[in-house]
Parts: C-alpha cells; sequence; structure tokens
C-alpha cells in the first residue's frame, strides 16, 4: 500500500517528513504548499506538486494524509482548514496557539470519527523515555509522587530563523519547547494536569521586548503529584546543543534520564544503568500508516488534543503569573477507519 503526503509548510522539524519519505518505500510526497524558494528543489527531488497557497493543495482529492509544518502562529488555521477538507493530519507542534483554535478543532474531531490529529511529539518514539514509561507504567518505582523535567537548548542566533525568537510568530518557548515535556510526563506517569502555575522571563536581552529564554512551570496533577518542568535557552555550547533531563519519583523508587541520555533506575536496594532499550520509532511514519487504518497512533487524537489543552493553559500561567485550572478535554468519540 502506498500512502500520499501532502506537506504545508517547511517550519521546524520538517526533516522528520523527508526522511520518512526518503526511508519507507510506501509513503510519498505527491504535493507541497507554501514552500518558499525550495518549491522547485523539492519538486525536483520528489516529483511532487507544488501550490504557493494550501488551500489548492486541499483541494486534490488524492492525499492520505496532511502534514503541517507552518509557523506556530499560523498552524491552527491550516490544521483547522485540513480538517475541515477530510484529511488526517499530523501537525508539528504546536498544532494551535490560541483557545479558539483547539475549541474548534475538537468540535470538527467530534463531528467526523474518521479524522485523526497528531503531533510530533517526538519523545514518544525515543528509547530513553519509552524505557521510563516502562519502568514506571510496570510499578517499579511503586507510586508515583514527584516529577522534574528539563528542556534546554543553545540559543543558536544567526542559525535559527529570526521568528523564532519572536512570541507574536513563535507563541513563546512553552508552546515551542516545553510542551514536549508536558506530553512526555503525562504519557509516562498517566497522569493528567489539573491546574498549572508558572514564570516566564527574558534574561539578558533587554532588547528583545517579544522574547522569553527561561520559565519554570509547576503543575499539580492527579492523586496530590506535583510536577516541576522547567525550560531555557542558556545551555552553555561546552555542554552541547541540548540537556534534557527526566526524574519520576515514586514510593519505591525513581527513575531519571540524565542530560547524557542514560537512564538510570534506582531502587532501595540498588542502582542500574537501564542499556536495553526500546526500539526507537518514527512518530510520523507510525501517524501516517495506523490514521490510515483507523487504529491509533501512538501519539493518538485524544493526546494530541489534552497535551495541546495543557500546554495552552501553561501558557497562559507564565505570561500571567496567575493560577490557572486547567479543563478537561471531552472524551472524543472512538476513531473510525476512514
Amino acid at each position: 500500500m502506498s500512502y500520499r503526503i501532502g506537506l504545508i509548510g517547511l517550519e521546524q522539524h520538517v526533516e522528520r517528513v523527508f526522511g520518512a519519505v526518503d526511508n519507507d518505500p510506501e509513503i510519498a510526497l505527491v504535493a507541497v504548499a507554501n514552500a518558499g524558494e525550495r518549491s522547485t528543489e523539492i519538486a525536483d527531488m520528489y516529483q511532487a506538486a507544488t501550490y504557493d497557497d494550501y488551500h489548492d493543495l486541499l483541494a486534490r482529492d488524492d492525499i492520505d494524509v496532511i502534514a503541517s509544518f507552518q509557523l506556530p502562529v499560523h498552524q491552527g488555521e491550516t490544521v483547522i482548514a485540513a480538517l475541515e477538507a477530510g484529511y488526517p493530519v499530523l501537525s508539528e507542534k504546536p498544532m494551535a496557539t490560541r483557545q479558539n483554535e483547539l475549541d474548534r478543532i475538537i468540535a470538527i474531531l467530534q463531528q467526523n470519527t474518521s479524522l485523526h490529529i497528531g503531533q510530533l511529539f517526538s519523545r514518544r518514539g525515543n528509547p530513553v523515555y519509552r524505557a521510563v514509561r516502562e519502568v514506571v507504567q510496570s510499578g517499579r518505582i511503586g507510586e508515583v509522587a514527584l516529577a522534574y523535567a528539563l528542556i534546554a537548548a543553545t540559543e543558536r542566533r544567526g542559525v535559527r530563523p529570526e521568528w523564532f525568537f519572536d512570541r507574536r510568530l513563535s507563541a513563546g518557548p512553552v508552546l515551542d519547547l516545553l510542551i514536549h515535556d508536558i506530553d512526555i510526563v503525562r504519557w509516562i506517569t498517566g497522569l493528567e494536569y489539573q491546574s498549572v502555575i508558572g514564570t516566564e522571563a527574558n534574561i539578558g536581552r533587554p532588547d528583545d521586548a517579544h522574547y522569553h529564554n527561561v520559565g519554570q512551570m509547576l503543575f499539580h496533577m492527579d492523586g496530590g503529584v506535583s510536577a516541576v518542568l522547567e525550560h531555557h535557552r542558556l545551555v552553555p555550547p561546552s555542554l552541547g546543543r541540548m540537556d534534557n533531563r527526566l526524574k519520576i519519583v515514586g514510593t519505591e523508587g525513581q527513575a531519571e534520564i540524565t542530560h547524557d541520555s542514560r537512564v538510570w533506575l534506582y531502587r532501595w536496594d540498588d542502582a542500574q544503568e537501564l542499556t536495553e532499550l526500546p526500539e526507537q520509532q518514527d512518530i510520523f511514519s507510525n501517524f501516517v500508516r495506523t490514521a490510515c487504518a483507523g487504529h491509533e497512533p501512538i501519539v493518538s487524537t485524544q493526546d494530541a488534543i489534552v497535551s495541546m489543552q495543557s500546554t495552552l493553559c501553561a501558557t497562559e500561567a507564565g505570561f500571567s503569573g496567575a493560577l490557572q485550572e486547567v479543563p478537561p478535554v471531552p472524551i472524543l468519540p472512538e476513531r473510525a477507519a476512514p
């Protein structure tokens, strides 16, 4: 079977789409929109049709899945248009930057049970995070009590596009960066967020009026569990480009991921590094194959929506400094085969 992809935009981690197309003979890129100066290059490389207006791409009748990789501020409108056109959508994160956009996405999914939506939560495919999830879900650390996660990066000005440093376009670091940990902590623990309070700040960049480079969120989860999730863009180059850490504390031990991507399990009577890890999973390929078959992907439609809702609340908490209740998301009807 061949799966035909329509790609809208080339922002952020769009190489994940090209990687899947290049490495999977059953996934083909048939159309691209909003590719700018790369339109001719991509058309020649993949024999794909190109469009300046993504609405023209959505008018085709030979596409199986839409991949949306727009600027964050334009992502919501694109995802909504694709869903309204009847396509399952795998979106770069965030798939929406405003509550009214997410509400519209939910309404469409409630009306059309053959549609799936996913976000590129690549950590769900990463062996180290999958290993921690297996440990926690197996009960080896007992009942979850606390969670901590850090996602941090070097700034890389002059390499990253300028929109990346302007929250009017990027929607800010919680929606662009911390969203990964917001999703992975709830996926690993199986617990939902109830409320969040936090801070966002611009440290050391006084001339950037629309830039935040540090933040910290405190989530209250089911059962009284708390989760501290932090982000910053101040990683020293001597440490590398990223500094990602995770710790899940339980009543009988704890599991953690260190900055060098090693997984450790600590129990009362022993400590061990976990070296036999699950296989890497390609989140994009998995979504394409399962959504087209009417099955739940690794990033399910319900999970994509719930993590998005929690992230929108965290964004507001960071900007306002006020406690935000995380409203429950409706349980969506079970997805059916298209």
